[in-house]
């Protein structure tokens, strides 16, 4: 499985393609954070910026609280869209496999983010889509995993589990080649989503300007950079 930091290390390689880097003084903020798994990885810039932590599930905030604050902040906060943060109060948010969960609010999720994030400031998020789907499906593991291992020296099993529980899925296997701008296993925080990219940008463009799109950028996910529209 990809370390936290590989996946730390890629999303700031692809913010810096769309001319952004974290800066003396920035906010960040990272939705979704969990058992800070990825947050801990911006440990050096904690020294010169505020950053911060936010996720629904109460017990892992307070772990984080306990363990790794300071240097960060932390913030549980609901499955409604609604963020403790004044508008404009960050220069970037970065959701890694939080999309890949929400499926009714999506736009209002957007909309929240919108407003906590700064003019020219990023959003960053990765997404289930097509190209995972053809990622996850046993024949394509089978003949590329070989060499993607080979290649990356990464553990991928991950992919195969979560390849062999879509196999079982009978709505999946019967929707997975028809037309669809998104594709919705289970129900609550629990949902499995997939989306049609262009759906999920267009979802995002009354608020943000797509600035990049990298498939296979957060394991088998696809990251997309969004820049706030004034």
């Amino acid at each position: 499985m990809l370390l936290a930091e590989d996946h730390v290390g890629q999303m700031l390689d692809i913010l810096a393609e769309t001319d952004f880097s974290i800066q003396p003084g920035n906010r960040v903020l990272e939705f979704g954070c969990a058992s800070g798994r990825m947050i801990r990885m911006l440990k050096k810039y904690a020294e010169t910026c505020e950053i911060w932590g936010s996720d629904i599930d109460a017990k892992l905030i307070h772990w984080d609280q306990l363990n790794l604050s300071p240097p960060f902040h932390f913030a549980v906060t609901t499955t409604i869209p609604h963020l403790p943060f004044e508008d404009g109060y960050f220069n970037l948010v970065y959701a890694g496999s939080v999309f890949t969960h929400v499926e009714d609010l999506t736009r209002a999720w957007l909309l929240e983010l919108r407003r906590v994030l700064a003019p020219g400031g990023r959003l960053y998020v990765t997404i289930h889509d097509r190209q995972t789907m053809k990622l996850l499906e046993p024949d394509y593991i089978e003949k590329h995993l070989p060499q993607v291992l080979e290649k990356t020296g990464q553990n991928r099993e991950g992919q195969r589990r979560l390849s062999n529980m879509l196999v079982r899925n009978e709505f999946y296997q019967k929707t997975k080649n028809t037309p669809f701008e998104m594709l919705v296993l289970g129900r609550d925080t629990v949902s499995m989503v997939f989306f049609d990219s262009t759906f999920f940008r267009k979802l995002a463009s009354p608020m943000f300007e797509t600035l990049l799109v990298r498939p296979e950028a957060y394991t088998y996910q696809t990251a997309i950079v969004l820049g706030r529209v004034p």
